[in-house]
């Protein structure tokens, strides 16, 4: 197919296309990943498309085949399209789109292996930054440093930074992403901040909307290693950490190098101002609900905003970051599946334009479903530019655990419980045993555990 078009560029996935085939500029145009026109694919293409679109039985991607930033191809480029539908719709569509395959022979398995990257892709893939596992102390704070303040390519020989790099072309120089391969003369947007994904009993706070912190002593030290530049930090917290957040700066930090504020109940009548003369500010997800909602019923009067929402936050960290994905989830691990990773993505405002849905799923989620290699080792590459991981079981160079942590000891302490409370406790016993086995045998319910061992633990106070 031979769509016009300028700069090659993505398209992105449209599954609601314009109602009708009369249109002439709306139902057969292409956007790029910033959502701007342009080009079209061919009128005939678009009426072959439309109906099933608009009927929601199918879903179209296509991506340009080769750039023309020096306009050489008089803004006409080919486009691979992919066609996708529910496999129960297979025979009635297939003779409706048949004419879109090659040779008009209809529908073919799809590959094994995808071939799209090539190997240049893949030299270029490889040279991305790969998280490390020997890091120090500081090591984390310059890697923090470095993912809040990110600086694209200056030359050609430079690594890619979110998957840009710069190139040389007929035209001059030009950004490429290598993730989806298109290119463009503008200086690209980076997103600020990461991920930090700590395994268990290493203190983590899960990723932060600025800037993902490791352990408290961590987020500590990049506080006071960027204190010289202006304005606050809000950590956001669930309130159940809330006073474990206190007694950690009340421990490790001295009231002379940072001043600290909580942001909860009584403590909540102060303005903005008041709150832009801490160095931290703490409060808690279930405030900034209530603070940012707007009012339910027509009655209502819109109260004035939060102070919260008035302060230029320097960076915001979320501690239990998951919940942002999933304010039920209970679970410790952020990332339990590809596509959580694209949530979080979503969240962050990274990697763009990985961190929308629809791209997400078209180049990485989609291909990995497939057994693609190259999605493969995309999802490597991603995870590297923007996580950091440690685990208990992490060593550096030389072999030695990063975290020497001392054998576990087990304290058995029998409690008598009166008659009433034991028959109680174990009716809850048992039906927490009852939930946890279903989850295990489901694979459904599991971030749940650990309030099943909370509501036990409660009988007992």
């Amino acid at each position: 197919m031979s769509p016009t078009a300028g700069p090659s560029k993505r398209p992105r996935e449209e599954s609601e296309p314009p109602p009708t085939q009369e249109s002439t500029q709306e139902e057969d145009e292409v956007l790029n990943a910033g959502g701007q026109q342009v080009g079209h694919i061919p009128r005939a293409v678009a009426a072959g498309l439309a109906e099933l679109m608009d009927g929601h039985l199918i879903k179209v991607e296509g991506r340009m085949v080769g750039q023309n930033l020096d306009h050489a191809k008089h803004y006409k480029l080919g486009l691979d399209m992919s066609i996708y539908a529910r496999p129960s719709l297979r025979d009635v569509l297939e003779p409706e789109l048949a004419w879109a395959t090659p040779g008009q022979r209809g529908f073919q398995p799809p590959p094994k292996h995808s071939t799209h990257t090539s190997s240049a892709m893949t030299a270029l893939l490889d040279k991305l930054t790969k998280v490390k596992t020997d890091s120090t102390q500081a090591d984390n704070v310059m890697w923090m440093i470095d993912r809040e303040n990110p600086t694209l390519p200056q030359t050609p020989s430079d690594p890619p930074v979110q998957f840009w790099i710069k190139q040389k072309g007929s035209s001059g120089e030009h950004y490429l992403n290598v993730a989806t391969r298109t290119p463009q003369a503008e200086p690209p947007t980076l997103g600020r901040g990461g991920i930090i994904a700590d395994g268990m009993g290493l203190g983590k706070f899960s990723f932060v909307t600025s800037l993902t912190a490791g352990k408290t002593l961590t987020t500590l030290a990049l506080i006071l290693a960027t204190k010289s530049t202006p304005g606050p930090t809000l950590i956001v917290c669930p309130l159940s950490v809330l006073s474990n957040w206190e007694k950690q700066l009340e421990d490790h930090v001295a009231p002379s190098y940072l001043t600290s504020y909580t942001y909860h109940g009584a403590s909540k009548g102060v303005t903005a101002k008041t709150l832009e003369q801490y160095d931290i500010v703490i409060t808690t997800y279930q405030t900034i609900q209530s603070e940012g909602s707007e009012p339910t019923g027509v009655k209502k009067a819109k109260p004035a905003p939060s102070p919260l929402f008035k302060v230029k936050w320097k960076r915001v960290v979320a501690d239990e970051g998951h919940q942002l994905r999933n304010p039920k989830a209970k679970s410790t691990p952020i990332v339990n599946s590809p596509s959580d990773l694209g949530s979080l993505l979503t969240c962050l405002h990274l990697c763009t334009p990985l961190d929308q849905p629809d791209y997400f799923k078209s180049l990485l989620l989609r291909p990995l479903s497939r057994g693609d290699p190259a999605a493969g080792k995309l999802l490597q590459a991603l995870v590297g530019q923007i996580l950091l991981r440690r685990t208990k079981d992490s060593r550096d160079s030389r072999g030695n655990k990063l975290v020497d942590l001392p054998s576990i000891e087990f304290f058995r302490c029998p409690v008598q419980l009166d008659d009433d409370t034991r028959k109680l406790y174990d009716e809850v016993l048992d039906s927490s045993k009852r939930k946890f086995e279903e989850a295990l045998r489901t694979g459904e319910g599991t971030a749940n555990v650990l309030s099943l061992l909370t509501r036990s633990k409660s009988i007992l106070r």
